[in-house]
């Protein structure tokens, strides 16, 4: 079965720009092998003109050409309205993770790295195609989830853009881990509204400077399952709600709600804790002073074994957390874009 049988009778079609015509040669061989209609084009600054015509249903962009090149193509297809949903992945020799970090900022969906290998070449553009297939029917359930993070955020006022950072923070994570697509778009998701539930507890409670009393604290401990009611009745939510629910428990099983311990946490639940745990630590809280990052990660690694995993601190404390920090100002739900 061809690629296109996946989704429909569709025969998508896709759009390789490149200076090299030999590459494109060899993209549109191996395109075309699975069904696909390939549109190959040689001149960069040609390329906005025919995507604003043709509307291809997928985008390959080499990044080093002559006149425009593949970032300034790539700004302007996600800059328009009636094109910024198309999928672009960017081919390029580049390796360095500044230029990574640009396509991320300019709106690529995916970065990679030339030799092509073909197996990674055909999964990347099946899986894109896959969700932007999908993506009429989630848009409105996306558009809930976005509203339902920032009003987290209004909410807890003093920690304006927590929601989006931890997101961030634990997609990144979920993909050095070397997830799945429908994986780490489960965390991503998880991740925004892990704090959703904090919708139903006082303000008084959330912004109090003081230790919380017994009661005071028992019913902070409701916000996971707050979260996960709130969220049940929204199907793209489904296999996000764990992470939700889940988010405070601790490896060693001394969290809330349950109490669960090691590998019965949902994975999800555990890199979102380290992603939660570092943003808190990094930004401070009414009655705590933000920690210079280099601290914090001292503390994941102290508190590996008890609180979190220590495998994910490992993979967590490797990321670019500064880079992401930024990114995270200019980019939300990457998956669904």
């Amino acid at each position: 079965m061809n690629s296109t049988n996946l989704f429909s009778e569709q025969k998508y079609k896709i759009l390789a720009v490149d200076d090299n015509e030999n590459n494109l040669k060899i993209l549109k061989m191996i395109l075309e092998k699975e069904g696909y209609f390939v549109e190959t084009l040689e001149d960069g600054t040609r390329a906005i003109s025919l995507i604003n015509e043709s509307r291809p249903d997928l985008i390959l962009l080499d990044v080093l050409m002559p006149g425009i090149n593949g970032f300034e193509i790539c700004r302007e297809v996600k800059e328009n309205e009636n094109t910024k949903r198309t999928p672009i992945i960017i081919i390029s020799a580049l390796n360095q993770l500044d230029d990574k970090l640009k396509g991320i900022e300019l709106g690529a969906d995916e970065f990679l790295t030339k030799p092509i290998n073909k197996r990674e070449l055909l999964t990347r553009v099946k899986t894109l195609l896959k969700f932007k297939h999908l993506g009429s029917q989630l848009e409105s359930s996306r558009n809930v989830i976005m509203s339902f993070a920032f009003a987290t955020d209004f909410k807890d006022t003093f920690r304006k853009g927590h929601s989006k950072r931890v997101g961030m923070y634990a997609t990144e994570c979920a993909r050095m881990m070397n997830l799945t697509r429908d994986e780490i778009t489960e965390i991503e998701f998880g991740a925004y509204l892990h704090d959703i539930g904090k919708i139903g507890v006082p303000t008084e409670i959330l912004e109090k400077t003081d230790a919380l009393s017994e009661h005071e604290y028992e019913i902070y401990k409701k916000h996971p399952m707050l979260g996960y009611e709130i969220c049940a009745p929204l199907k793209a939510m489904t296999r996000s709600l764990s992470i939700i629910l889940h988010h405070h428990e601790k490896y060693n099983g001394a969290g809330f709600p349950d109490g669960i311990a090691g590998d019965k946490i949902p994975l999800g639940a555990q890199i979102v804790a380290i992603a939660d745990s570092y943003d808190i630590m990094t930004h401070g809280l009414l009655n705590r002073a933000a920690l210079p990052a280099i601290e914090a990660v001292d503390i994941l690694k102290n508190d590996s074994g008890a609180r979190f995993n220590p495998e994910i601190v490992k993979k967590f404390i490797n990321l670019p957390l500064q880079d992401i920090e930024r990114l995270s100002s200019v980019k939300m739900f990457s998956s669904m874009q």
